[in-house]
């Protein structure tokens, strides 16, 4: 029996040391100073005001310039059924926190560069304003995973490493 003690002992020492050594070589998450190009298509549209389009493209920038501030530059870019093509360009700003691999989005302006000449995209764009979108991230080398926490397909994003 006394022969047992030190070798329990050394095997909870060894996973212990093997335990501490994961948790020091993972690396928590962290965005500050990191861009993000994520592409979106929107195909089908169901409700008449988007109907007279065959696809709505959104081109977004994420930027994360510190640890608690960021910024997106969006264009969204419309193709009618006929084929042509408008764009709008507005720029969000916000805050942000980072807990694991839970992200919490506050989106606080709304500044169009160039807006859209359909108003009701405008607005929906002018609605984020205010809003917060809660995500659970995944960083995998160069792409970074973004998935609704409410489970919103709309939300969720790929996005590339710039």
């Amino acid at each position: 029996m006394i022969k047992s003690k030190p070798a329990i002992f050394v095997m909870i020492t060894a996973l212990g040391a093997f335990i501490l050594a994961i948790v020091l070589l993972i690396q928590p998450i962290s965005l500050r100073g990191s861009q993000w190009a994520c592409n979106l298509k929107h195909v089908g549209f169901v409700t008449p005001s988007y109907a007279q389009y065959s696809e709505l493209n959104e081109f977004m920038l994420y930027s994360f310039s510190s640890d608690e501030d960021f910024f997106v530059s969006d264009r969204v870019q419309t193709v009618n059924q006929q084929g042509a093509v408008e764009t709008a360009e507005v720029v969000f700003v916000g805050k942000y926190t980072l807990q694991d691999n839970h992200l919490e989005m506050v989106f606080n302006e709304v500044n169009f560069r160039h807006k859209h000449p359909n108003d009701m995209i405008n607005r929906n764009q002018a609605l984020y304003k205010g809003f917060t979108i809660q995500y659970d991230i995944e960083l995998e080398d160069d792409f970074l995973y973004l998935f609704s926490a409410n489970n919103s397909e709309e939300f969720n994003h790929i996005c590339t490493k710039r």
